[in-house]
């Protein structure tokens, strides 16, 4: 019999995925096994670029979140919440960036004992210079066409960590 799915699957290691779990629907082993693999091609890709600016993802993502911000300024708990790091590789990623002078922490205006995450000249510099880099690769998505990166992006909307999740990423 034809199996349509199988046929469409690109990728030997999903085409395998489709046959070991063949007892029943196994759409959802294989939909997982294809978002894991293009996260690590992704990753790669976009990792790669990053580091010519000095960069990783996390550090990538905080920088721009930041940057995109009403007052250019979030907390660390913001930034956790925001991209689901833990608190201590947030405070690693606050770190880092401050080291390289990216961002500079500053007492919060209405209670001074919150220290925010600041973004400084040179780090919106080279936040413009990491999205135009990665701007140009498409952002690790050149594969796809823009139809169907928007379809991505809207399936995987869908997806949203439950409150448990949340306080776990960022506890």
């Amino acid at each position: 019999m034809r199996d349509a799915f199988l046929e469409q699957l690109e990728s030997l290691r999903l085409r395998h995925l489709r046959e070991q779990f063949s007892d029943g629907d196994n759409r959802h082993v294989v939909a997982s096994a294809a978002i894991l693999r293009a996260f690590k091609i992704l990753s790669s890709r976009v990792e790669e670029e990053l580091a010519v600016l000095g960069l990783t993802m996390p550090r990538y993502e905080v920088l721009g979140l930041i940057d995109a911000s009403p007052e250019g300024r979030m907390s660390p708990t913001e930034l956790s919440r925001a991209t689901l790091l833990h608190p201590a590789t947030m405070t690693h990623t606050v770190n880092a960036l401050e080291k390289r002078k990216l961002i500079r922490r500053r007492p919060k205006p209405s209670d001074k004992r919150v220290l925010l995450a600041e973004i400084t000249p040179l780090g919106r510099k080279v936040v413009k210079a990491a999205n135009r880099a990665l701007a140009r690769i498409h952002f690790g998505l050149g594969d796809l066409s823009e139809d169907d990166a928007t379809e991505v992006a809207i399936r995987l909307s869908r997806m949203h960590p439950s409150t448990v999740e949340i306080a776990e990423a960022t506890a």
